[in-house]
């Protein structure tokens, strides 16, 4: 079974909010996108990679696949467009089936998992909190040039695409973050709510907003918890 919660919040300092998500629990995907371009032109460009995602994802399209299929449907829409022409989307995206979870995230989107380790560039090393649930990133891992990338600004053939994979375990959860949340709440912190199996999903999740907006919250922020029961 699959238990959710999620918030989207402008923060103290925005009157729009370029963030969004999607939460489909009946086919297990989950997606959460920063756009990028300015008020009107941001909420245009992560609506586009949203909708999109969850088409492919739906579908059965691999991961990889389905955000460079996004990337492309913005860039397509901002060359139609031409005041939009510097619109783009940061994004991370799970799909689970049956007992096995899929990730993906690219720009400033990341992905914490508990027990786990926080994924996601934006952060030094030294600051991610080590677990073991899902697998470490080795040597090898680009994903730290995938943090400076983004849908649709970044050529799709040029993308650094992070992905992770594995096997669920009762009373794991999993979350999507953009940015905003990630800068303003301490992956500490983050990790001790998502340990508090006595709080659901939705109620951890409205723990870590208002822990944000308590910290100033100068971005958009937007968070999805996942919870494997």
């Amino acid at each position: 079974m699959i238990e959710y919660g999620y918030a989207s919040h402008a923060g103290m300092h925005r009157h729009h909010n370029e963030d969004t998500y999607c939460a489909d629990a009946a086919q297990a995907v989950f997606v959460v996108v920063d756009g990028m371009g300015g008020p009107g032109h941001g909420e245009a460009a992560a609506a586009l990679a949203r909708d999109r995602l969850h088409q492919d994802l739906r579908a059965g399209m691999a991961l990889v696949a389905a955000l460079q299929a996004a990337s492309e449907s913005i860039r397509t829409h901002a060359e139609a467009h031409p005041g939009r022409a510097s619109i783009g989307a940061s994004a991370a995206v799970l799909r689970i089936r049956e007992d096995a979870f899929e990730l993906a995230w690219i720009g400033g989107c990341r992905i914490l998992g508990a027990p786990a380790r926080l994924f996601g560039d934006a952060l030094p090393e030294t600051t991610m909190i080590e677990a073991a649930a899902l697998p470490a990133a080795d040597d090898t891992t680009p994903c730290r040039a995938s943090a400076t990338q983004a849908l649709g600004l970044t050529a799709t053939e040029s993308l650094t695409i992070c992905t992770r994979s594995g096997h669920c375990a009762s009373g794991q959860s999993l979350l999507l973050c953009t940015d905003g949340l990630g800068e303003h709440v301490e992956p500490g912190r983050i990790a001790a709510v998502l340990a508090r199996n006595d709080l659901s999903p939705q109620e951890c999740v409205d723990h870590l907003l208002l822990a944000a907006l308590d910290n100033g919250a100068r971005d958009n922020l937007t968070a999805l918890l996942v919870r494997i029961r």
